[in-house]
């Protein structure tokens, strides 16, 4: 089982996500982290918004994502593709010279997002609460991010996959889904 959480900087992705690993793990069953991978970039950190700067996030992500899913039952993903994509195109990535790299990259994309079993879409954020670069979008606005967001969660048509929630409902919303998941799992024959 693979659950991302979506949305713009500072809105609780990550405290819910480790929440959510910590009560699936209380029930005995296994479960990994996945930190978003712009947390580690260094290019970001640094300043650097370019193509290459996402396309290594990106890259970063999907190696996170896959050396933890062997032999987990689930895997829990702080941020997805989607945010990267979203960041991107608000910085005008898709129109840059570099449109055809970055439309292959959505494309690549719109496929990998058919591995979440559901992707939390958080709506809102609480502010940014902290100093790390990595989390601070002074140069994308929150509005634009989310349209594109959802703008790609219908072209990619993975709505069904998706539950829109607040920041204030996330952590419960997330846990009521997997607690869904858990006890159908263990009443499997």
């Amino acid at each position: 089982m693979k659950i991302g959480f979506s949305g713009f900087s500072a809105s609780g992705k990550t405290s819910a996500a480790h929440e959510l690993v910590a009560n699936i793990k209380k029930r005995s069953v296994t479960c990994a982290f996945v930190s978003g991978a712009a947390r580690s970039s260094r290019k970001l950190t640094s300043g650097d918004l370019s193509l290459d700067m996402h396309l290594e996030v990106i890259g970063r992500q999907l190696v996170k994502e896959t050396s933890v899913s062997n032999g987990t039952e689930y895997v829990v993903c702080d941020r997805t593709m989607l945010d990267y994509l979203a960041y991107g195109e608000c910085r005008g990535l898709c129109e840059s010279e570099h449109k055809e790299l970055f439309l292959s990259m959505k494309d690549f994309c719109k496929r990998w997002m058919r591995t979440y079993d559901v992707i939390f879409i958080v709506d809102g954020s609480f502010g940014n609460r902290d100093l790390d670069n990595a989390r601070v979008a002074n140069d994308v606005v929150e509005k634009d991010f989310m349209h594109s967001l959802n703008r790609m969660v219908d072209a990619f048509e993975i709505r069904d996959r998706t539950v829109q929630v607040t920041p204030a409902d996330l952590s419960s919303e997330a846990w009521a889904w997997v607690q869904g998941s858990l006890d159908g799992f263990e009443n499997a024959p």
